[in-house]
């Protein structure tokens, strides 16, 4: 009999999970589930009351070796917006140009623009918007950037008192685009006096060359403040703009004290370490040999007194 009821139940329950599973079919499915999601990303954007304009997606200041800046220009309560680009060239002639000029009826918004400097030249560049509201009221704003041949930076290596210049640049590949730019590279280094170093002047480098070892440490240069010139030259030997200056400051290392005996000896610190290596391989050996031969006159003396 409790076997038959068990059976009754066990049936009961499965035909409760059948209906169930049935229903759960037959439900709607809902637009979001634990599977897939979608996740929807808002930008909330606070509008002030007065006329507001700002400029993104270029850092003021900055040098860059690229030609092409994108940039976007954000609005909120202005009827007229002005937005327009100044240049001036390594003779310091500046012209100035409206690239875009609207009417967004006071309403929040965002223009995206692309500029190509090499439709200009070198040198430096602003960039100006001006947004004009209700009763004379406005706003500006203005971003200032350099447009070179290349852009160099000193890197130092502490651990091996070695220095790098580091190149940033649109080089010459042959190809039409890429006619004018950079094809030759330049370094000299001059003394604390602006004395140029003959050991270390010129360095010539090529493109695709990103990184330049200054071999200061392989020279008997005493420490101090040294310059680097960094100059860059298109296809036909022309410099393409003024040298690029950079400033680091080179300290001798000191060589450990050895004494009278060495020390008018021009030692190298790899002579040094080679020199420690064999001496201590010779006192190891020294040592090894001295053991053997106290074990080996033991061994004779056990077998005497045997």
């Amino acid at each position: 009999m409790k076997r038959a009821h068990k059976k009754v139940l066990g049936i009961f329950g499965l035909l409760i999970v059948v209906v169930m599973t049935c229903v759960a079919i037959m439900m709607p499915s809902s637009k979001t589930s634990a599977i897939t999601s979608v996740t929807d990303t808002i930008v909330v954007r606070v509008v002030g009351s007065a006329p507001n304009v700002d400029i993104r997606g270029i850092t003021n200041g900055a040098i860059y070796a690229n030609p092409i800046r994108d940039f976007a220009v954000d609005y909120e309560n202005v009827d007229d917006v002005t937005v327009t680009i100044e240049y001036t060239n390594l003779d310091g002639a500046t012209i100035s140009e409206v690239i875009d000029r609207f009417n967004p009826n006071y309403e929040p918004g965002t223009e995206n623009y692309s500029i190509r400097s090499t439709d200009y030249g070198y040198g430096k560049y602003v960039i100006k918007v001006k947004g004009a509201g209700d009763a004379d009221a406005y706003d500006e704003d203005l971003v200032m950037f350099y447009y070179l041949p290349i852009y160099a930076e000193i890197v130092e290596d502490e651990e091996n008192n070695t220095y790098y210049v580091d190149l940033d640049y649109t080089a010459d590949d042959g190809t039409p685009e890429s006619e004018g730019e950079v094809a030759r590279i330049v370094l000299n280094v001059y003394d604390s006096d602006g004395n140029l170093v003959a050991e270390l002047s010129p360095i010539t480098v090529y493109p695709p060359t990103t990184r330049v070892e200054i071999p200061i440490a392989d020279t008997d240069l005493p420490s101090g403040e040294y310059t680097v010139e960094v100059i860059a030259y298109n296809a036909d030997g022309e410099q393409l703009y003024e040298p690029y200056i950079l400033k680091f400051y080179y300290e001798v290392v000191a060589v450990p004290d050895t004494g009278a005996l060495f020390g008018n000896l021009n030692i190298s610190k790899t002579d040094y370490l080679i020199t420690g290596l064999l001496i201590f391989l010779s006192a190891a050996g020294l040592g090894i040999a001295f053991v053997m031969k106290n074990r080996n006159s033991r061994a004779r003396l056990g077998r005497k007194h045997r």
